[in-house]
């Protein structure tokens, strides 16, 4: 099973993660809150505060450029099997969405909380999908823990990074 490794900080310090490990593919992206460094695929830890997910599903291939979508789920320990015989139905809903580029289905590892990652070409194609579904969740179901919610991020560009690392 893949693993996904993602955490916090300033651009500059997480940059510099790049020249300590090069063999390791990192995105950057942004949002109102900060700077978030994702990688994927190797056991090797490099995040001393980061969180460590494992994917339950990946479709296609993260990219540098993008928006990026995360809704958290956290789940009643006792509700896993249920919410996790649901994944199947989300993934198929999105694999067919205009403008998706990638999609991750995660569980963070030693808690209850999933994260459903998508990666859109654009803003307009993700909207486009949410007010698709809109018709068809009603209230939050009984195995929620707490609220979930939703943060997005603008992929940083290479161009971008290209200008930072001089």
């Amino acid at each position: 099973m893949m693993r996904v490794y993602m955490t916090n900080g300033t651009l500059p310090f997480l940059i510099k993660l790049e020249e300590r490990y090069p063999g390791i593919q990192f995105y950057f992206m942004k949002n109102e809150q900060g700077v978030l460094a994702y990688y994927e695929g190797t056991k090797k830890k490099v995040f001393s505060a980061g969180r460590t997910y494992e994917a339950l599903y990946g479709h296609g291939n993260i990219q540098s450029k993008g928006l990026i979508i995360m809704d958290h789920i956290p789940i009643q320990s006792d509700s896993k099997p249920v919410f996790e015989e649901q994944l199947p139905q989300l993934k198929r809903e999105l694999q067919q969405a205009p403008g998706l580029l990638a999609l991750r289905l995660l569980k963070e590892r030693r808690k209850n909380h999933y994260v459903v990652l998508s990666q859109w070409d654009q803003r307009s194609n993700y909207t486009l999908w949410k007010e698709q579904r809109k018709d068809l969740s009603v209230k939050n179901p009984a195995y929620f823990l707490n609220r979930p919610f939703t943060s997005s991020y603008q992929v940083i560009s290479e161009e971008e990074l290209a200008e930072l690392r001089e």
